[in-house]
């Protein structure tokens, strides 16, 4: 918990505060944790002593980054393949307009490429 965190906590401002930290082991290993502290006060409201709860959350720091890995890849795909039909659709001499509506139709017909 950083001093600004505390301060919140010692003045009031808030009851608790959350947060997550990366945490290096001595191996060099990095250790994602959730952090959760409160202050605990008397009856006359002058602080005790802080509450400190830590959670590991390095498989969902691991999901999360493969998530994100693998939606951009697929945005890449996506990218991509938009890029194959546009070339296809310019090979087969299709017009301008026709590729803008995102429709590649020859002109009297209902063929799709």
């Amino acid at each position: 918990m950083t001093q600004r965190e505390m301060n919140f906590l010692i003045s009031g401002e808030k009851e608790w505060v959350r947060f997550n930290k990366r945490y290096l082991q001595k191996n060099g290993s990095i250790v994602w944790i959730d952090v959760s502290s409160s202050l605990r006060r008397d009856k006359q409201g002058n602080p005790l002593y802080f509450v400190t709860t830590l959670v590991d959350i390095n498989e969902r720091k691991r999901a999360d980054d493969e998530l994100k890995k693998s939606e951009e890849k697929y945005r890449n795909i996506l990218r991509m393949c938009r890029m194959c039909i546009m070339k296809l659709c310019l090979m087969a001499q299709y017009s301008k307009s026709v590729l803008l509506s995102r429709s590649c139709r020859k002109d009297n017909t209902n063929e799709q490429i």
